[in-house]
């Protein structure tokens, strides 16, 4: 009896050693799959959360569109000073709207008003692009050699004259002799750049409120006629057509 009991325990041991034998790596290998089905699960999780929700991402950089007026416009506090508003028409270019301080720049924006109301600046052209730098016009000859016959004091500090307006990209400013700082009449610029290297030298007296994007085509198309920095073709010369005091 005895003896048959340790035969059937024998024969149990047996089947249970069988049996572990091709249970585990049953149980090993339904473990690892789902180990990766968890896992696939997390990714795809993330996945559907990277499209149904917003994530933060750095956003493309974006253009920089150049202002339509000098920064001064903004930036500027004329408050308590004396001031107008003169529009100029440039024919097939557009329009640029000046603001003229006559509390920094008395003389050199009364001389300007006044040539303006004469319609002294209607037909006159711009002669002299350069790039990077400036817009030149209001010669009578149209090649930069014309005046006026009155000259005006240059407002300026080595002139003796405290004068804070810096010629930023779209001041407006008087030109004159190389040799004479009192030689201004009726010849003007338009930085189309800062050039801040004629500050104390030069009499500016305004600024572009509205308008830049003319200045910037006057820039871009008329400096393909020039020979050096003038246009000596006077019929590819920009006109102004009309300068008016509007404010």
């Amino acid at each position: 009896m005895i003896s048959h009991l340790k035969n059937k325990l024998s024969g149990y041991e047996k089947e249970d050693r069988f049996f572990m034998k091709k249970i585990i790596p049953f149980i090993l290998a339904l473990s690892l799959s789902l180990t990766a089905l968890i896992s696939c699960g997390e990714q795809t999780g993330a996945a559907q959360s990277g499209e149904n929700a917003p994530t933060p991402t750095t956003p493309p950089p974006k253009e920089e569109t150049a202002l339509d007026w000098c920064v001064y416009k903004t930036e500027r506090d004329v408050t308590g000073h004396e001031t107008c508003k003169v529009k100029m028409t440039v024919r097939d270019y557009g329009e640029i709207t000046l603001l003229l301080d006559a509390t920094t720049a008395p003389e050199t924006v009364a001389n300007f008003k006044k040539l303006v109301a004469d319609g002294f600046y209607n037909g006159l052209t711009f002669h002299r692009i350069v790039e990077n730098f400036m817009i030149q016009g209001g010669c009578p000859r149209g090649d930069g050699g014309g005046s006026t016959e009155e000259k005006i004091k240059g407002e300026f500090s080595s002139n003796g004259h405290e004068n804070d307006i810096s010629h930023l990209r779209g001041v407006i400013s008087m030109a004159r002799g190389n040799n004479d700082k009192n030689s201004a009449s009726c010849q003007f610029f338009i930085c189309n750049a800062d050039s801040t290297g004629l500050d104390g030298s030069y009499a500016a007296f305004g600024y572009v409120i509205e308008g830049m994007s003319t200045v910037d085509k006057i820039t871009s198309v008329a400096v393909k006629y020039c020979e050096g920095e003038t246009i000596n073709i006077k019929a590819l010369q920009p006109v102004i057509e009309k300068m008016e005091i509007i404010e």
